[in-house]
């Protein structure tokens, strides 16, 4: 299912490329690699922001017979859905403007 979710998102960030007109020879693994800069950035920042409020978390959550590291699981979905969120911020914004005129 996560496989899935990954394969979906990178898609949606490939097509969401191609209508902005950005072209490169190694799109996918331009994406991956804008993807993980994202995700690792939320990690570093979610990491300082913890151990300055002194909040600690559990080392490991089991969801079925996975277990994953909370921190860097929740950093790589919230960079699978930034793009998503700054879409739906455009989106608002347009219909603002367009409810301005």
């Amino acid at each position: 299912m996560l496989a899935f979710l990954l394969i979906l998102i990178i898609f949606l960030f490939f097509l969401r490329q191609y209508k902005r007109g950005i072209r490169s020879e190694f799109r996918l693994g331009s994406s991956v690699k804008q993807l993980l800069t994202g995700a690792g950035a939320i990690y570093l920042s979610l990491d300082a922001t913890l151990k300055f409020l002194g909040i600690k978390i559990p080392e490991k959550i089991v969801i079925g017979d996975v277990a994953l590291k909370p921190l860097p699981a929740v950093s790589l979905l919230l960079a699978l859905l930034e793009p998503v969120g700054e879409g739906i911020v455009n989106a608002l914004r347009r219909a603002c403007r367009q409810r301005n005129n």
